[in-house]
């Protein structure tokens, strides 16, 4: 599962990010940009977080839905419960414009690979999903199909094709040059979408059964060639069967882990994306740090992992954000035969003396403080920085960069 996922590279070779020149005059240290060589993610910088600027766009009190930022990482768009979209320039660390939908509504924007252009999920109306030009607000396509209200959209990172999951318990994939579905599946329940880092692979998460099911994009008429029982997962490794209400499904972008996380029960499972077992189980111990059930389901979820990889970032119902430093996985191996039926892990960690297939819990590395509610999180993939919300939109970049 190689590739690039929104514009960087899933390499091996990828250990760091740019750095913004700038947040509106505050100053970011401009050497992590000399001569475009990028500086390696580590714990200290990643540690020195701080939220540098916060925006009330929003109007007040309207929940956020969804995050989501273009390939080059410069721009940012947020959909919101007001029915409007706002897009911001992280590089200025400034809003940019506020788009109206309030004929539509308007949730699960996405910017598309083509600049300045997004798609995103009506909440009323006919339960098209929009295309829309951000320069002019001119309406470029309408993907009419789903029959209830679209849940989540999923743009591939490599071309024009999208995935989109609905109430009408149906999954249907489009392209951007085409207004009707290219294909289309029955799933009970769909709940949570991703994208491997490749474009070659989606993941759907079925409430219905609460299984976790891997599709090819070319061969998905054939059904998921990899279908994880995650209640059965659950079970075996003695989790506990109340963490089933999971609120968010994220790709790792070296395209070995699957996040299935719970912002209600507090767990993240890190799961293996080629066998399909539970890893590791990240938990947060204080049962206070929940975050409150939202009355509709969120784009966008309260945990974000690095593009390198390596620390997962999640929000908590106290105001705080933790992250996990996944370096202490010192050995993540998975090989597939070419029929996707042979599977081998081998897992290995600093911590442990048992160097086999041993689930053990998590805890987080590192905390970081803010005064407001962390409900969703999204971090850039092309700079140091990352942004969380709740009714107000906070940027967040480092305040160190050494590696020290």
């Amino acid at each position: 599962m190689g590739g690039k996922i929104n514009g960087i590279s899933s390499s091996n070779n990828i250990n760091g990010l740019n750095g913004l020149n700038g947040l509106n005059g505050l100053a970011v240290d401009e050497k992590i940009v000399t001569n475009g060589n990028p500086i390696p993610i580590s714990s200290n910088i990643i540690s020195s977080f701080k939220p540098i600027k916060n925006f009330k766009n929003h109007t007040q009190n309207a929940i956020i839905t969804s995050l989501d930022y273009d390939d080059s990482g410069q721009f940012l768009i947020s959909s919101g419960i007001d029915e409007t979209l706002q897009l911001y320039d992280t590089k200025k660390g400034k809003h940019s414009k506020t788009i109206l939908s309030k004929k539509y509504g308007c949730h699960s924007a996405k910017l598309v690979h083509r600049e300045k252009n997004c798609i995103f999920a009506s909440t009323k109306g006919d339960n098209s999903i929009k295309y829309l030009s951000l320069i002019d607000n001119s309406f470029i396509k309408y993907f009419k199909g789903h029959k209830s209200l679209v849940l989540n959209i999923e743009l591939n990172p490599i071309d024009d094709q999208f995935i989109s999951i609905s109430m009408d318990n149906t999954v249907r994939l489009w392209d951007l040059k085409i207004a009707n579905s290219q294909g289309l599946l029955s799933v009970k329940l769909p709940k949570l979408l991703a994208y491997d880092p490749s474009g070659l692979v989606f993941a759907i998460y079925s409430e219905f059964d609460n299984s976790l099911n891997l599709y090819s994009t070319s061969e998905y008429l054939k059904g998921a060639f990899l279908k994880i029982d995650i209640k059965s997962e659950i079970s075996e490794t003695g989790i506990g069967s109340s963490l089933l209400n999971f609120t968010s499904l994220e790709f790792s972008n070296n395209g070995k882990f699957l996040l299935l996380s719970s912002s209600i029960n507090n767990v993240i499972l890190l799961i293996d994306s080629f066998t399909g077992k539970i890893i590791k189980k990240l938990i947060v111990e204080n049962n206070n740090n929940k975050l409150q059930e939202r009355p509709f389901i969120n784009s966008t979820g309260n945990v974000s992992i690095t593009p390198d990889s390596k620390f997962i970032f999640a929000g908590c119902g106290d105001n705080t954000i933790k992250i996990w430093d996944l370096s202490s996985v010192s050995s993540l191996t998975s090989s597939k035969s070419n029929n996707k039926t042979s599977t081998t892990t081998t897992f290995t960690d600093s911590n442990s003396n048992d160097t086999t297939n041993d689930l053990f819990e998590m805890k987080p590395n590192y905390s970081l403080i803010t005064n407001t509610n962390p409900a969703l999180l999204k971090f850039n993939p092309r700079y140091w920085m990352f942004a969380s919300a709740d009714t107000d939109i906070t940027f967040w970049t480092p305040t160190s960069y050494s590696n020290k």
